[in-house]
């Protein structure tokens, strides 16, 4: 058995390669016998149905010759036998497929229940020992439609069976059939007709996206007529899987649209477009006819482009009485026509299965025109003044006829007629009427009467009240005043009666008077006709130029009256002060010599009454002049000896007492000799090789001429240069002449020089001694400007003495402490100031500069005593907290700070000038912060602040230090002590020492309060110079009610004026008043030595704020709480 088997496999095997090899050329192999399966081509079943694929094949085998055998669908294996060594089967869906293999010449596929996806091509593949082969066979699996569905343009979701289809008789018509959902194989359709010739489409079909199945559809297109009423059209689908065609039809109702319609009126047809006259306001029939049609036509009414349903009857329908198949229809409106339908087009519509016809007319409604209106007639009409009048009446059909009436008079005949027509062809009729008027028709009114066919009688409108104008015959003048210049008085004119009231105005001269304040109307009724009377007040400020004018009264010009009428003259008697008065003089030109005799100035002035005149010099009016009144009212001023002094502006005052005074000024000039002003500067110095400058000030009138010459029986060398500058005045003449010697030659040029000063007045000499150089004056004001002073630096400044005739420096000496041991010097220092720098903070130094050059050094300034300012809080170890909201300062006893040190809380709102000082609570009381404002703190002392530091209130401590200890509390007890006690003895010793330097003023009214620090509302500032200000509590003092400012050291007056009190002043003299600045602006200092001779301080420093003043500040700013003291707290660790 196991040889036949391999035998067999062998045998098999050989086969498959022969049949592998020799498959491409079976021509060549035509005696061998070979596998050949057969399947049928076609195959086809009902969708549901049970199939079976039959396979043969050739020749014959025994089973131990059968491979293989399989069916496929595309590329799915679905279902195979292999017996290569024992037989094995695979099946990919066994409640669908079934296959049969006899292994001798079949293998058939069942398949169960076919559906659409089983349309497919299908193979059997055989495999035997002969050789392999195929064949295939295609399955069409029978999926007929389900229904049919009949669709048109108007009907798009299709016809039901048997419906009956509305289209129009001789227009075209298509309807379309098509299967529903689809079939497989695509149905075949087919349309008939019982009557309608119907011309039929190519099928088309169409497979459904995503599916097998196929759409298929058929057009027919036929034209039916008025016999084709009510045929049928039938479509018909015929399919494999059917038992029974499927059938669908439709009935066709064929109408006859609206070509016949008429608009009619009391049964008078009015043609499309033509005119249909009503009469406004009253009804009217109209009917509508729409003839012959299937079925009968749906009317519908437009006026105006707009549908009418109010009006419109219900529409009666009958047989046409020509075809009784079709039918005619008729509508009735009832129009009670407006003027507004005028020119309104009505329209008649007739609509069969939408296929409209329309007729229109046109309205013409006639009625009567709109309520006439009296148009024209001016505010005032004048007497005799042709004026034209209009009566308009708008809006009538046709045209109306006019009639005019004033009182009983009919004016018609003066009267014309225009006619127009609008936009709507209704008519607007305008007469006007040339009505010349009569004074007898004043307050009479014009009639228009309005004549119509369609008005029972006319309509009437009146004017308003007629007003003819006429002019005045009298105007006179009531009050013609006397009166002052500079005084106001009135004058009055009153006009006759006219019609209106005539209008007034005053004329002076020949101009009229036009001030409308000074101008006041007032009329009445006069008993003339309609007649008024006009009075016009003028109340007028006399000036001296009215003096002898002529004032009139008139009517002025106006529609009614051409002409004007005035009153006779008013001239007021006008007195005025005097006029500026002309001076003359006895003696020719303005100049004379000193000396001169007899001169005399006269003055006139004219007034009404005549001034008394008074002559006075400029800028002395107190100084008596011999001067004498003259009959004819002139003044004379005399000068029996002119000398320098009366030089000047001499004013010659007129009075009249009437105000104002005028006056006229003249000039004296007086010459006289020249005087040379600096003979005491009578020394130069120059060294050999060096220029020289030697200078003579001359005073005189006229300018003098200034010569140099050398004494000696020298004369000047070429190496001279004089050079003169010139001030003058009409009084004097200052000239200064320098004579200017280069590359001294001291053998030569030292000596005496002499300045010789002529003018026509005289003459002046001054001898000038020129030698060698010498050592410099000491400097002089050694000075500090407290506003520079920091911790580490601070600014001085000096005046500069002579310097000897060669250049010259300053030496600068500082000492720690106010002592000799820690001194340091600075040299070469070339201007009068200089920044002293890296000095110890709040350090008493001593000061003093001398001046040096080649030929030696001056000797030094007095010393000036100097603190730095002190560190801020924080460098002193002092801490900010804030425990249960209030401020409080706690110092660290580990650091130590001078006991002159006190410290400031200020409490700073956003947006205002500066801080106001408050009461000063106890050593370190705690402080409340507003919740709107800033808190800062900084150190103080000897009068001076350090740099504020501002508190971050968030990051403060909110009480979570433990209780300091009984011991810690000792300790800070035993520190505090020893720090008031130095502080004590500090201030005992300094303020000694400042008694023996300084001197009070009277006035200071200072008060102290606790630690001898200024009582509640006082602060101090350190003024520039070394001394010190405060601001004052007055008690009793007898001065003006002062209000504490702003800044500290100052005081403001209520007239803007800035003060400053000082308490403690170096060389500064007693008994000084305070201080005064004219400026409201107020300054962070004040300089005594920068002070000129009206007590005006100059080089003011500005506040950071400058430019706003006391006054603009508000009222409650801010707080400072000052001579604040740590409470000596420790700090936890």
């Amino acid at each position: 058995m196991v040889t036949m088997a391999a035998a067999a496999h062998y045998k098999l095997f050989l086969v498959s390669v022969f049949s592998l090899i020799w498959t491409p050329w079976p021509h060549l192999v035509a005696d061998a016998q070979f596998t050949t399966a057969f399947t049928p081509d076609n195959l086809s079943a009902k969708e549901g149905e049970t199939v079976t694929l039959v396979c043969t094949y050739q020749p014959e085998t025994e089973k131990i010759d059968f491979a293989s055998l399989s069916w496929q669908m595309g590329d799915t294996v679905l279902a195979s036998v292999s017996c290569p060594n024992a037989c094995s089967r695979t099946n990919t869906n066994t409640d669908r497929y079934s296959l049969d293999v006899d292994f001798q010449s079949s293998g058939n596929l069942t398949i169960t229940g076919v559906s659409l996806t089983d349309d497919n091509v299908y193979q059997c593949k055989v495999s035997t020992i002969y050789r392999a082969a195929e064949s295939t066979s295609q399955l069409v699996v029978n999926v007929p439609p389900v229904s049919l569905k009949l669709s048109d343009t108007m009907t798009p979701g299709g016809h039901e069976q048997g419906d009956i289809v509305p289209i129009l008789s001789g227009e075209s018509y298509t309807v379309t059939c098509a299967t529903q959902p689809g079939a497989n194989p695509p149905a075949d359709l087919e349309w008939t007709s019982t009557t309608a010739q119907i011309n039929q489409e190519d099928k088309d079909d169409q497979q459904v996206t995503g599916s097998k199945l196929t759409v298929s559809s058929k057009e027919v297109t036929f034209t039916p007529s008025m016999a084709d009423h009510l045929t049928t059209v039938t479509c018909e689908a015929t399919h494999p899987a059917l038992e029974s065609s499927l059938t669908k039809f439709i009935q066709l109702d064929v109408q006859v649209p609206p070509r016949n319609v008429n608009i009619a009126l009391q049964s008078a047809i009015v043609s499309d477009g033509g005119t249909l006259t009503l009469q406004e306001g009253t009804p009217s029939t109209i009917t509508c006819e729409s003839l012959g049609t299937r079925p009968a036509s749906a009317i519908t009414w437009y006026l105006d482009g707009v549908q009418v349903s109010s009006g419109v009857g219900r529409p009666v329908f009958s047989p046409n009485m020509n075809d009784g198949r079709l039918q005619d229809a008729s509508s009735s409106i009832i129009i009670q026509p407006t003027r507004a339908q005028h020119e309104q087009v009505l329209r008649c519509q007739a609509t069969t299965f939408g296929i409209s016809h329309d007729t229109s007319v046109r309205l013409s409604v006639d009625g009567p025109p709109d309520p006439p209106v009296i148009a024209g007639i001016p505010d005032n009409i004048n007497e005799n003044q042709q004026t034209t009048v209009s009566c308009q009446a708008d809006n009538g059909h046709p045209s109306p006829s006019f009639q005019w009436f004033i009182g009983s008079r009919n004016l018609s005949a003066s009267a014309s007629l225009q006619v127009s027509a609008d936009a709507k062809n209704r008519i607007d009729a305008t007469s006007q009427l040339r009505y010349l008027p009569m004074r007898e028709d004043n307050g009479l009114a014009l009639e228009c009467n309005v004549i119509h066919d369609q008005l029972s009688q006319p309509m009437r409108v009146m004017s308003d009240t007629l007003v003819v104008n006429y002019c005045p015959t009298t105007v006179d003048v009531t009050i013609c005043p006397e009166v002052e210049a500079g005084s106001s008085e009135v004058m009055v004119c009153r006009s006759g009666a006219s019609n209106p009231a005539s209008n007034l105005v005053w004329i002076k001269g020949v101009t009229s008077v036009t001030e409308p304040n000074a101008l006041q109307t007032h009329f009445e009724e006069s008993t003339e006709p309609l007649g008024r009377r006009a009075t016009l007040s003028y109340m007028r400020n006399f000036t001296k130029e009215d003096y002898k004018q002529s004032f009139k009264c008139c009517t002025t010009l106006s529609p009614s009256c051409d002409s004007t009428v005035c009153s006779e003259p008013c001239v007021p008697d006008v007195k005025y002060a005097p006029e500026m008065p002309t001076i003359s003089r006895n003696m020719p030109g303005r100049q004379v010599t000193e000396g001169t005799v007899d001169l005399e100035f006269t003055c006139r002035a004219d007034g009404n009454p005549r001034p008394a005149l008074t002559w006075v010099k400029a800028k002395n009016e107190g100084l008596m002049l011999d001067q004498l009144t003259k009959e004819d009212g002139s003044q004379l001023l005399q000068f029996r000896e002119v000398r320098r002094h009366h030089g000047g502006v001499y004013k010659c005052i007129a009075n009249n007492n009437i105000s104002p005074r005028s006056s006229t000024d003249d000039q004296l000039i007086v010459y006289f000799p020249p005087t040379i002003q600096n003979k005491a500067n009578n020394r130069t110095t120059a060294n050999e090789g060096k220029n020289a400058s030697l200078s003579c000030i001359v005073e005189g009138n006229p300018s003098p001429d200034v010569n140099w010459t050398r004494l000696g029986n020298h004369s000047l060398s070429n190496r001279t240069v004089i050079v003169n500058t010139e001030v003058n005045s009409d009084y004097e003449s200052v000239v200064t002449s320098t004579l200017n010697i280069l590359n001294v030659q001291p053998d030569i040029d030292h000596g005496n020089y002499k300045c010789t000063a002529i003018s026509t007045a005289g003459r002046d000499d001054a001898v000038i001694i020129l030698s060698g150089t010498s050592k410099p004056e000491p400097p002089t004001s050694l000075r500090i400007d407290a506003s520079q002073i920091k911790a580490h630096s601070f600014m001085i400044y000096w005046q500069f003495g002579y310097n000897g005739g060669v250049e010259q420096s300053y030496v600068i000496t500082y000492c720690l402490n106010d002592t000799q041991l820690d001194c340091k010097k600075i040299f070469g220092i070339k201007e009068p100031e200089y920044l002293l720098e890296d000095l110890e903070a709040f350090g008493w130094y001593s000061i003093s500069v001398y001046a040096e050059n080649s030929n030696g050094r001056s000797s030094e300034t007095s010393e000036i005593l100097v603190s730095t300012s002190p560190l801020p809080p924080s460098d002193y170890g002092i801490i900010v907290t804030n425990e249960n909201g209030l401020i409080t300062l706690i110092s660290n006893p580990a650091t130590d700070f001078p006991g002159e040190i006190r410290f400031k809380i200020e409490t700073e709102a956003e947006g205002y000038c500066n801080p106001r000082s408050s009461a000063y609570p106890a050593d370190g009381a705690p402080v409340q912060k507003p919740s709107d404002q800033t808190v800062m703190v900084s150190s103080f002392g000897r009068g001076m602040c350090s740099v504020r530091e501002t508190v971050d209130m968030a990051s403060l401590n909110q009480g979570g230090r433990g209780a300091p200890s009984t011991v810690t509390f000792a300790i800070i007890g035993a520190i505090v002590f020893i720090a008031l006690l130095l502080v004590v003895i500090v201030f005992v010793r300094r303020n000694h020492d400042r008694k023996n330097k300084s001197t009070k003023l009277q006035q200071s009214s200072v008060r102290s309060g606790p630690e001898g620090q200024p009582t509640n509302g006082q602060a101090r500032s350190f003024l520039s110079g070394g001394y010190y200000a405060y601001n004052p509590v007055y008690d009793d003092v007898a001065k003006e009610d002062f209000r504490k400012s702003q800044h500290e050291g100052r005081m403001v007056n209520d007239d803007g004026l800035i003060y400053a009190e000082v308490a403690h002043v170096n060389r500064h003299p007693e008994g000084q008043p305070p201080i005064r600045t004219e400026e409201p602006t107020i300054y962070a200092s004040l300089d005594f030595d920068r002070m000129n001779d009206n007590k005006i301080q100059i080089d003011k420093q500005a506040i950071v704020d400058s430019n706003r003043t006391a006054e603009e500040c508000p009222e409650k700013e801010a707080l400072i709480y000052e001579n604040v003291t740590p409470q000596g707290m420790p700090v936890s660790q």
